[in-house]
């Protein structure tokens, strides 16, 4: 899924920011590892966005990456706002 696509559906997240995956290496973050192994050296560099949405008790976070030029919806995780990562 795109940037468009995924604000139409979702809206504009109410948090949005830009990392490299070797910045982020916790609990929360852990599971992008699948996808982009760190023991990949050239993983460590590699750029992402982070999109968050919160609605009641509920807190929706996706990550994107870029594929042939453009921002592409990746992994995400839909999680309790009191779950403690």
């Amino acid at each position: 899924m795109g940037v468009a696509e995924l604000v139409k559906r979702l809206g504009p997240p109410e948090h949005k920011e830009s990392f490299r995956l070797s910045e982020r290496q916790d609990e929360f973050h852990i599971e992008l590892q699948n996808t982009y192994p760190l023991t990949v050296p050239e993983n460590a560099n590699l750029e992402l966005q982070e999109w968050s949405w919160s609605q009641r008790d509920c807190r929706l976070t996706v990550w994107l990456h870029r594929v042939e030029g453009a921002w592409r919806l990746f992994d995400n995780v839909r999680w309790h706002w009191a779950t403690g990562f």
